[in-house]
């Protein structure tokens, strides 16, 4: 089976060196006392778009004024740097040929990708309803990653499962 949209089966190993260094990055700065802060070396200035001064300006006054929709800031970029590499790694993993790709590896990924986005919407919908005011923008941080780490799970696993059956065979 012919398929375009798919990478390089070597994306597939690249993706999980990234995934395992960026997974221990993001776990070592969690543990740390002050999380990323404490990485003063991660600080640098940035391109911010709609910066905080627009919140406080809207919240204190209703008046029009000319708001700037962009600014250069100072930001530790830690966690967009680790999220970043993640999101990469999991497309890697996820999204390149298998060694032998077949129209049964095929039917695998699609169905796989189907009870990912029912389980991510499902989870999202669960969210909406019982959880509430700043903890919802961490479950949608988290809300992020849901879909391509089942996508993952499910996948590799039934893959797994597979395979072990030829070759009990």
């Amino acid at each position: 089976m012919r398929t375009n949209y798919l990478l390089p089966h070597r994306f597939k190993h690249v993706g999980w060196v990234m995934m395992a260094l960026s997974a221990g990055f993001l776990v070592w700065a969690y543990l740390l006392p002050n999380g990323f802060d404490s990485m003063k070396f991660l600080d640098c200035k940035v391109f911010s778009l709609f910066p905080k001064t627009i919140g406080l300006a809207l919240n204190s006054t209703l008046h029009a004024t000319k708001l700037p929709l962009w600014e250069v800031t100072t930001s530790n970029i830690g966690d967009e740097v680790a999220m970043i590499c993640v999101i990469i790694a999991a497309l890697f993993v996820g999204f390149s040929k298998e060694k032998e790709e077949d129209e049964y590896v095929a039917k695998i990924r699609l169905e796989s990708l189907l009870w990912a986005t029912y389980i991510n919407y499902g989870l999202l919908l669960l969210a909406i309803v019982f959880v509430y005011e700043f903890r919802f923008l961490d479950v949608l941080i988290g809300n992020l990653f849901t879909l391509l780490v089942v996508f993952l799970v499910r996948f590799n696993f039934i893959l797994f499962k597979q395979r072990r059956l030829q070759r009990e065979k």
